[in-house]
């Protein structure tokens, strides 16, 4: 988890900013880049997810013929199982944590709106801002969410489930796990134009600068999939509540190249 986020970084970027330029659907140049890097990180994940899964499937099966059958089992992705061994329909906690999501981003929203239109101000520390959204971003907010929202269910699910046993329990653990790599990356990049007059990538200046933003933005998030994971015991309002929260600094923060 650490290791991936930045072996991936540069190539996917330079890839996207050939490939997929902007367009009516998606018309950031940038947010496009930040969607390609979440997505195949996100496939990435989810086989190595599935390979840990079923590993952990065969190990349990192994344990349960070796020892008596339990009042109540537990499933490889930590859901309680009925005595029939089938675990309990999941869609409705998860219709229940996206409305809470978009009721509690949502008040978050118009709290901004509320100080923007009061004081002219937005949210923001240093160069992470929460801005009001346009009409037309707001529509951009929505193209752009369901790819998001893949890659914050696919890492609540990484945290809350298959390293539920170490790190569940630990904001401060979870926001390492996800922006550890890009803090070493950043101290590497800017250790190196300290001494030596020059990044460490001389060649990926821009990309350097977005990628600050990646280590703030990653630790928020780890806190909340991990406080929303504590609360509920499960990934979803944490992957929901993370998803729109990102979806709107990044749609909000980008410059638009497509004309809309």
């Amino acid at each position: 988890m650490l290791a991936l986020p930045i072996t991936t970084f540069f190539p996917l970027f330079r890839w996207a900013g050939n490939v997929l330029k902007p367009s009516a659907l998606w018309p950031q140049s940038i947010t496009n880049q930040i969607m390609v890097w979440a997505l195949v990180n996100t496939l990435v994940s989810l086989v190595l997810y599935l390979i840990w899964r079923a590993g952990a499937g065969r190990r349990a099966r192994a344990v349960t013929t070796t020892t008596a059958t339990p009042d109540l089992a537990v499933d490889t992705v930590g859901a309680p199982l009925t005595a029939a061994g089938t675990a309990p329909r999941r869609g409705n906690e998860i219709l229940g944590a996206l409305a809470v999501a978009f009721g509690a981003v949502g008040v978050g929203y118009l709290s901004l709106l509320l100080t923007n239109y009061l004081f002219k101000v937005d949210y923001r520390f240093w160069f992470v801002g929460l801005k009001p959204m346009t009409p037309t971003q707001l529509r951009m907010f929505l193209c752009y969410l369901i790819p998001f929202t893949l890659y914050a269910l696919m890492t609540a699910t990484v945290l809350h489930n298959q390293m539920r046993r170490s790190a569940r329990g630990s904001m401060l653990t979870n926001a390492l796990l996800l922006a550890g790599g890009f803090l070493v990356f950043l101290a590497v990049q800017y250790g190196t134009l300290f001494a030596r007059g020059q990044l460490f990538t001389p060649g990926e200046p821009l990309n350097v600068i977005v990628a600050i933003q990646f280590l703030p933005i990653l630790a928020i998030l780890g806190v909340f999939m991990t406080y929303f994971a504590r609360r509920t015991d499960r990934p979803y309002l944490g992957a929901f509540v993370s998803v729109l929260f990102l979806t709107w600094y990044i749609v909000a923060g980008q410059a638009t190249q497509f004309p809309l």
